[in-house]
C-alpha cells in the first residue's frame, strides 16, 4: 500500500504550479484511474487515504477516489474473485481517519463499508489513523500514565465504533494505526522506542497492527526500528505495518531538516530489514510513507515537484523539477521479493526490469543560500564526529544494531552516521539480468529550457568535467562517483550497444543555489530495455 494525501491533487488534472500543492478536492477521476494503474504496476494493492481534520474538500475528495477505484476495477473486471482464481487483482483502498474523534471514524467507514474497493483483513474493514489524530495523542504517549489512556480509549473505540457498527451488522474494523511512541527512535535511541511500542501494545488493546511511520530519519534507523516493532507487535499477538520512504527534506519554517537517503541505501536498507524480518517473521504489511507528500519532498509517486519560488512571490525564482520514479521503480523489484515466501532467495531479475537508477542532489553540500531566509538545512555533514545517538544499551537482540559501529541520530540534533554521510556524490543503483559496462560523467555543460512560465539557464559545467566507468554485475549493485557542477550524462553498453540518458536536472552554483536551499533528492532512471 502507499499512503495517500487527498490534499494534494497534482497528477492529470492541473499543470504544474503553485495550484498543485494547493489543498482542494478533485473531481477529475481519470487521473486518480491513472494512479492506481502506475501504483498497480509497480507492485502495490491500493492506498491509505490520509483525511487529516474536517475540510470539507476530504469528503469529497473520498468519495471521487472510491468512485475511480469502482470504475478501475471494474474496467478491468477484477474482483476479489478473479484474484483468486488468478486473475485480475482489484486495486483497494483504507481509509486513514484523523477527525479526532472515534465518531467521526465510524461515520467515513460508512460511507464506502459496502464498495468492493473497501480493503478487509479476515472479513473486516480495515481502517488506519495517523499519529493518535483518532485521541492517542503525543499528551498520552509521554504522559507516563499510558496504562488509564489505553484503557479509556480502548473502551471509546469499543462504544463508539464497533459497537454502532456491529449493530447494523458488520464486523469489527481492523483497526491499523500510526501512533505516537513515548520517544522517536532517533531522539533517545532505539531501545527506548522498542520498550515504547511495547507501552502501547500493552496498553491500547484494540490495535490490531502497529504502524512504525517510519520517514524522518536515516535508513539505518528505519530499519532497525521497523525490526524493534516487528518484534514488540509479535509479542503481544498483533500484525505489523512497515515503512518505505524515499528521503525525508522539508524545506520550510519549523521544518528545515535532511536526512540523506545516499542515493538508494536507505531504500534498500529497510527494504531487507522487511525481506529479512526476525526469525523468520516479515512485516504483514508495507505501507509507502508517502506515495505524494509534496511538501515533505518523501513521495514515491509519479510526481515532479516543481519549486516555484519562496511564499508570496509573484514569480518564480528559479525552476526545478524532482521525479522520484526511480525509487519507485526500484521498490518494485523488492515488492515482487517480499511477497515471495519467507526466507526466499533474491529473484532473478527479468530483461524487463532492468535498469540503472541514479540520484544526485542539485545543489553543493556546503552552499549556503543567501538569498533563502529559511537558510540551510540541518544536515548529517555539520555535526561533531563524536556526537552521535547510539542504537541504546543494551541493544536489540536481533543483528544490526551495533552501538559501536552504527550511530544513530537525527540530523540537526546528533547525527554524524558514518554510513549515511552528506556528500556531493551522484549514487547509481544497477538492477541488471547480466553484467554491462557504465560510464559516468559528471560537470558536463547543462541548459535548461525555458518552460512552465519560468525562465531556462545555462551551467558552465566543470572544467574539466569527471568520468568513471564501472563493469557492473548482474543482480543489485551501488556504485558511486563525486558529483561536480554541471549536466550528468549515463550510459550503459553491453555486447557493443549502448542506452545513454542525461539528468534532465544539472547540479547547479549560481541563480539556483542563491535563491534558496532545496536539497530534496533528484532522481533518473535509465531503462535498459528501450
Amino acid at each position: 500500500f502507499a499512503h495517500y494525501m487527498m490534499c494534494f491533487h497534482c497528477f492529470g488534472n492541473c499543470t504544474p504550479g503553485p495550484q498543485c500543492s494547493s489543498q482542494g478536492a478533485s473531481d477529475y477521476l481519470p487521473g486518480y484511474e491513472t494512479e492506481m494503474e502506475i501504483a498497480q504496476r509497480h507492485g502495490l494493492d491500493g492506498f491509505a487515504l490520509e483525511w487529516l481534520g474536517d475540510a470539507a474538500y476530504y469528503n469529497t475528495s473520498y468519495y471521487n477516489i472510491f468512485a475511480a477505484c469502482e470504475a478501475f476495477n471494474a474496467r478491468r473486471g477484477a474482483t476479489a474473485e478473479t484474484a483468486a482464481r488468478g486473475g485480475s487483482v482489484p486495486f483497494y483502498l483504507i481509509p486513514m481517519v484523523d477527525g479526532g474523534n472515534y465518531s467521526h471514524v465510524r461515520e467515513v467507514l460508512l460511507t464506502h463499508i459496502d464498495s468492493p474497493c473497501m480493503y478487509h483483513v479476515n472479513g473486516r474493514p480495515a481502517v488506519s489513523s495517523w499519529g493518535g489524530g483518532v485521541k492517542w495523542t503525543r499528551t498520552d504517549a509521554k504522559s507516563g500514565n499510558n496504562q488509564t489512556a489505553g484503557a479509556l480509549r480502548s473502551a471509546e473505540w469499543v462504544r463508539d465504533v464497533v459497537k454502532p457498527l456491529g449493530a447494523l451488522g458488520y464486523a469489527p474494523p481492523y483497526f491499523m494505526p500510526f501512533l505516537y511512541p513515548p520517544a522517536e527512535p532517533g531522539s533517545t535511541g532505539l531501545w527506548n522506542f522498542g520498550k515504547g511500542q511495547d507501552d502501547i501494545l500493552s496498553n491500547f488493546t484494540v490495535v490490531d497492527a502497529l504502524w512504525y511511520w517510519g520517514c524522518r530519519d536515516l535508513g539505518d534507523t528505519v530499519a532497525n526500528a521497523s525490526l524493534l516493532n516487528l518484534e514488540a507487535c509479535r509479542r503481544h499477538g498483533k500484525s505489523v505495518v512497515a515503512p518505505v520512504s524515499a528521503p525525508y527534506s522539508p524545506h520550510g519554517p519549523g521544518n528545515n531538516v535532511y536526512y540523506t537517503g545516499s542515493g538508494a541505501r536507505g531504500l534498500i536498507q529497510t527494504w531487507m530489514a522487511h525481506i529479512n524480518g526476525v526469525n523468520g517473521s516479515q512485516p504483514d504489511f508495507v505501507i509507502y510513507t508517502t506515495w505524494n507528500d509534496l511538501a515533505e519532498h518523501h513521495y514515491l509517486g509519479p510526481y515532479n515537484h516543481t519549486f516555484w519560488g519562496l511564499p508570496n512571490e509573484t514569480q518564480p525564482v528559479w525552476h526545478t523539477e524532482f521525479p522520484h520514479m526511480a525509487y519507485l521503480q526500484l521498490s518494485a523489484y523488492f515488492v515482487r521479493w517480499y511477497k515471495l515466501p519467507s526466507g526466499s532467495a533474491a529473484p532473478v531479475v527479468t530483461t524487463d526490469e532492468e535498469a540503472v537508477f541514479f540520484f544526485y542532489n542539485l545543489q553543493p553540500v556546503h552552499n549556503e543560500c543567501p538569498g533563502d531566509p529559511l537558510g540551510p538545512s540541518g544536515v548529517a555533514a555539520y555535526c561533531a564526529p563524536t556526537s552521535h545517538v547510539h542504537c541504546g544499551n543494551p541493544p536489540p537482540a536481533h543483528q544490526g544494531c551495533v552501538p559501536d559501529s552504527s550511530p544513530l541520530g537525527r540530523p540537526g540534533v546528533h547525527d554524524c552516521d558514518p554510513d549515511y554521510v552528506v556528500e556531493d556524490a551522484v549514487y547509481v543503483t544497477s538492477l541488471l539480468a547480466a553484467p554491462g559496462t557504465l560510464r559516468i560523467e559528471s560537470g558536463l555543460p547543462f541548459t535548461k529550457p525555458a518552460g512552465n512560465g519560468a525562465a531556462g539557464f545555462k551551467i558552465t559545467g566543470s572544467s574539466p568535467p569527471a568520468a568513471t566507468t564501472f563493469s557492473l554485475p548482474a543482480g543489485l549493485h551501488s556504485v558511486q562517483v563525486p558529483a561536480l557542477p554541471g549536466g550528468q550524462r549515463f550510459t550503459f553498453t553491453r555486447g557493443g550497444k549502448s542506452v545513454v540518458v542525461v539528468g534532465t536536472e544539472g547540479i547547479n552554483t549560481t541563480a539556483m543555489s542563491a535563491a534558496i536551499c532545496n536539497r530534496q533528492t533528484f532522481s533518473g532512471v535509465l531503462n535498459i530495455a528501450q
